[in-house]
């Protein structure tokens, strides 16, 4: 399966409609599951030009999934969502990920969790190629204390430095944005 950048369809289109088409190219019915799993059960009559933008993405990610494919190709299926949206959207990806294989190209990750490969290209290289274990912990915690020390993903030596009485100022997450700018700025730095 597989769902374009561009929300673009046909205006005329029913939700409903063209997903029973495509379940029925593919030869298996899932259209019901997949309404549920995506959050287009009261969207399921509207005509494509009735959705806002984000229910155009919510509606061509979903057919994607129509049919149960093995393997099912995203670019950007989180443009144009609100946060819920992403989250629910992520979310779903979770439920649905041990039964079909999803690869997401995507600008946004912040959503997206316990990956099992991650790729990244800056400038048509490969920066940062994670696989299983390695893929699941793009991110963190950083502790700051008074005095301006730092601790790093490791809750033993935080909780060590507590103990001995630091005076903790702040825990903050390391985002995977945050993980993936350090390793771009690093590399840009290196070249300089």
């Amino acid at each position: 399966g597989f769902s374009f950048e561009k929300t673009i369809m046909l205006p005329r289109v029913k939700v409903r409609d063209y997903l029973e088409a495509v379940a029925e190219y593919r030869g298996l019915d899932n259209v019901d599951d997949v309404v549920d799993m995506f959050g287009l059960r009261e969207y399921q009559g509207a005509r494509f030009k009735e959705l806002s933008q984000g229910y155009k993405r919510r509606f061509l990610v979903a057919a994607a999934f129509v049919g149960k494919p093995d393997v099912v190709f995203l670019d950007e299926p989180f443009s144009n969502l609100d946060v819920i949206s992403k989250v629910e959207l992520s979310r779903t990806f979770q439920e649905i990920k041990g039964e079909v294989s999803i690869v997401i190209v995507s600008h946004i990750i912040s959503g997206l969790r316990n990956l099992d490969s991650l790729v990244l290209l800056h400038n048509g290289r490969v920066v940062v190629n994670r696989v299983g274990d390695k893929a699941k912990t793009v991110g963190g915690f950083r502790a700051v204390f008074q005095d301006g020390s730092v601790v790093e993903d490791d809750v033993g030596e935080l909780m060590k430095w507590i103990r001995e009485g630091k005076e903790l100022a702040r825990i903050e997450p390391i985002t995977p944005e945050d993980v993936i700018y350090e390793t771009l700025r690093g590399k840009e730095r290196r070249l300089q």
